[in-house]
């Protein structure tokens, strides 16, 4: 054997060990990703693939000791939009977005610049107006049905009101604009009032974009509880009336407080 064979056959010998160790490296790697990551590269792959439109659940109702409403949450509508997708509908026939804007904005009362700026944002997603009638709601989507748009959306809401205006105020508090509780009543049952929310998932691709034909899966909202207080609607006016007239009659300039008992005992 010479020389150059013997060279020949090491250098050989050695490419195929390197070759082999690097294969085996490259499997174990594979490996890795598929067995040991997994889950966790597939839960990132479907969160980057899918959107969610949140549905906010209809938050608890809270009542008087008789059972007369101080708190009520009423359905409305959310319009919503997915930019990117909306941009790329629309890049054929660039004049139909003032046309759009300037519809939803009589709809919705709204200036139309600033419906044509949440239409054309950079943003991932943009609510175009939140919490409008019903009634509303029910024209921009025959709108948007007429004219054959999928990706701006009309998705159920609610709204927070208080039939008695101020009254017990300073006892329920209020709600903020996710119809969180903030302060009082709403804010110390948060979590018993305000239910669990319910989505709209759909696929996306990596623009952005609604892939067409793809199925939306829709997740119920679950409506929060409702919540008895010991209040009596009743005496409560008349208690406060009594505060508001003790104030101007003596000028009571920090305020007053009442309570009520009931005389027999």
């Amino acid at each position: 054997m010479t020389t150059n064979t013997l060279k020949v056959k090491k250098r050989s010998l050695f490419l195929l060990i390197t070759y082999s160790v690097l294969i085996v490296a490259l499997m174990v790697r594979i490996g890795y990703y598929q067995i040991v990551m997994g889950e966790e590269y597939s839960k990132m792959a479907y969160e980057k693939q899918t959107r969610s439109r949140i549905i906010n659940p209809k938050r608890g109702t809270i009542y008087d000791r008789n059972g007369k409403e101080l708190a009520i949450s009423a359905s409305v509508e959310t319009i919503s939009v997915n930019p990117q997708d909306f941009k790329d509908k629309m890049k054929d026939t660039p004049e139909k977005i003032d046309e759009i804007a300037n519809e939803l904005g009589r709809i919705l009362e709204m200036d139309p610049q600033v419906v044509r700026d949440r239409l054309t944002s950079n943003a991932v997603w943009s609510f175009i107006k939140r919490k409008v009638d019903k009634e509303i709601g029910a024209q921009v989507r025959e709108y948007l049905l007429e004219k054959g748009i999928t990706s701006i959306y009309v998705d159920e809401d609610s709204k927070r009101f208080y039939p008695n205006g101020t009254l017990a105020a300073h006892v329920l508090g209020f709600t903020g604009d996710d119809e969180q509780g903030l302060n009082g009543i709403e804010k110390t049952f948060d979590k018993e009032l305000k239910g669990q929310s319910g989505m709209v998932m759909s696929e996306f691709d990596a623009g952005g974009r609604q892939v067409k034909y793809s199925p939306e899966t829709y997740v119920e909202p679950v409506n929060g509880y409702d919540l008895y207080l010991t209040i009596d609607e009743t005496i409560q006016y008349f208690t406060e009336k009594a505060l508001e007239k003790a104030m101007l009659d003596y000028n009571l300039k920090r305020g007053a407080a009442a309570i009520v008992m009931d005389p027999k005992t």
